[in-house]
């Protein structure tokens, strides 16, 4: 669990599926993010997926403000040999879109990976066409690398670009200062 006065990560459990879902309920998140949760057996099998990929370390995000689960995000493509690993499939109720709230949580992530895991690189995508989410990408500090060409499917099953930046080992003391004064 990863947690601050703002923010706490819990690993996602079934549990949270009911609250997950009433999160997820709302047709803006996912415009550009996929898999969509309408129901509540769509909570119930994005949790199902996340807990059986044994690379991913998946969390339902929860609002101290708003005393609720908010949104989900995980931690992917782990590499510890390396020590590279990529921040993502995040979504969150538009609530609390351009709060604390994912800054928060992007630096509770963002200094476990650098602090806790000695990780080398932090890698984040978004949909090129995702603005939105480009747009805090850059907010958090990260540096933009370029855009990998017919990626993969987007959200609305066209092929996507997909914008890839990152947070370097190197970076992260600046980084982290950045985002604490954005706090």
């Amino acid at each position: 669990m990863l947690e601050n006065e703002v923010v706490m990560l819990k690993p996602l459990a079934r549990e949270d599926a009911a609250a997950l879902f009433h999160a997820g309920n709302d047709e803006r998140i996912w415009e550009m993010t996929q898999p969509r949760i309408h129901s509540l057996s769509d909570a119930e099998a994005y949790i199902d997926k996340a807990l059986a990929a044994t690379d991913q370390q998946t969390f339902a995000v929860f609002s101290k403000v708003h005393n609720q689960i908010v949104g989900a995000t995980r931690f992917y493509t782990i590499d510890e040999g390396f020590g590279s690993v990529e921040i993502g499939y995040t979504w969150l109720n538009p609530m609390v879109w351009r709060s604390a709230v994912n800054t928060n949580m992007k630096l509770l992530m963002l200094t476990y990976a650098f602090e806790q895991w000695s990780m080398k690189r932090v890698q984040i995508m978004a949909d090129e066409r995702n603005i939105r989410s480009r747009n805090a990408i850059v907010r958090i500090g990260a540096t933009f690398e370029g855009i990998l060409r017919k990626h993969k499917f987007g959200a609305d099953g066209a092929i996507r670009n997909s914008a890839v930046y990152s947070i370097i080992d190197d970076e992260w003391p600046d980084v982290k200062q950045h985002i604490e004064n954005k706090l």
